[in-house]
């Protein structure tokens, strides 16, 4: 008697009375063959595993960081990641003193979701793995009773240095203070010129523009990692989108310590100071990318120490024990609101 040949498993859900289903075969040739995958725990319909985290990698392996960002797939289009929000993440890591060495993907998928836009996304990941030199420890695909198609991407990476002082900085004291790195809306005004580079280039002499185009305002902080331990900090935040007054929002637990910063002690570049008043923005909102916020308990050496070594560093302000955070410029006092 001949033996009926036997299907692949299917995993069903129904969506709004509408079946919908994603094969084990289609898994196969869709995630594990164009990955390559080294760890046998990805699955569909696996457990969601998001957050973010530093946390023992065993006994004998240190530490490990980790960093995830929630994206969002449009119906109908390829699923790209973004390379900004893959730097943001390395940013991150950066300020928890690890390099980015393996990306995970959970994918959240909604009734449209399809094999093309799998496809679509496994060549993306795969292709932003490959230029950072890193594995794909994992892709886990399961269905959401929504319209819309989430992924979860998380990057890891070894913590280079196990020092309390490296890769525990959330934390905010009354009395530290309160330093930035970089330079503020520098990112932001590359940003405002390129958008509007023609009006710019009318109303702006031509040694401005060439000014704002030789510009380099983004950066990782490998510096302020090897330097800071030193100097015992105790919390680090990358600014960025929403600018350096975001950062400080940002900086360590609200509810535990506030802030009292003199903005006229930031540096800004004159060209972004221009472009905000001619476009009426608030160089403090402008992105900030490539700008760090620390909080240490003793500042001077410190910046002393990251001058040295060629980055731009000022002391801005003191963390207090009233939960305020409180910006002082030109002899006007506000206060930071979310």
């Amino acid at each position: 008697m001949e033996k009926k040949k036997r299907k692949a498993p299917v995993r069903k859900m129904k969506n709004n009375d509408r079946e919908h289903f994603l094969t084990d075969s289609i898994y196969e040739r869709s995630v594990i063959k164009q990955l390559h995958l080294r760890s046998d725990k990805s699955r569909l319909f696996a457990a969601y595993n998001g957050g973010s985290a530093v946390a023992r990698a065993g006994d004998t392996a240190g530490y490990e960081a980790a960093v995830s960002r929630c994206l969002f797939l449009k119906q109908g289009e390829d699923f790209i990641i973004d390379k900004n929000t893959v730097l943001d993440m390395e940013r991150s890591l950066a300020c928890r003193g690890a390099y980015i060495s393996s990306f995970r993907a959970e994918v959240l998928a909604g009734n449209t979701f399809r094999e093309e836009e799998l496809r679509s996304l496994v060549v993306s990941l795969s292709e932003v793995a490959a230029a950072y030199n890193a594995d794909v420890t994992g892709f886990n695909v399961f269905y959401d009773s929504t319209d819309e198609t989430r992924v979860i991407l998380t990057a890891a990476g070894s913590v280079k240095k196990v020092s309390a002082a490296l890769w525990q900085m959330a934390s905010i004291y009354p009395s530290e203070d309160i330093v930035v790195t970089g330079v503020a809306a520098r990112s932001g005004m590359k940003q405002v010129f390129k958008e509007n580079e023609k009006e710019i280039r009318r109303n702006f002499s031509e040694l401005f523009c060439m000014r704002v185009e030789n510009i380099v305002a983004d950066r990782l902080p490998y510096v302020e990692m090897e330097v800071l331990p030193s100097f015992f900090a105790t919390a680090i935040q990358p600014a960025g989108a929403g600018g350096i007054e975001a950062a400080f929002m940002r900086l360590g637990d609200r509810k535990k310590a506030g802030m009292q910063i003199d903005l006229d002690k930031l540096s800004l570049d004159q060209e972004s100071v221009e472009l905000a008043e001619y476009f009426n923005l608030n160089p403090l909102r402008m992105d900030s990318y490539g700008c760090y916020v620390i909080a240490l308990p003793d500042s001077e050496a410190a910046v002393s120490a990251l001058r040295r070594a060629g980055i731009n560093a000022v002391c801005v302000g003191k963390v207090t024990k009233e939960l305020k955070r409180v910006i002082n410029c030109q002899d006007e006092t506000r206060y930071m609101t979310l």
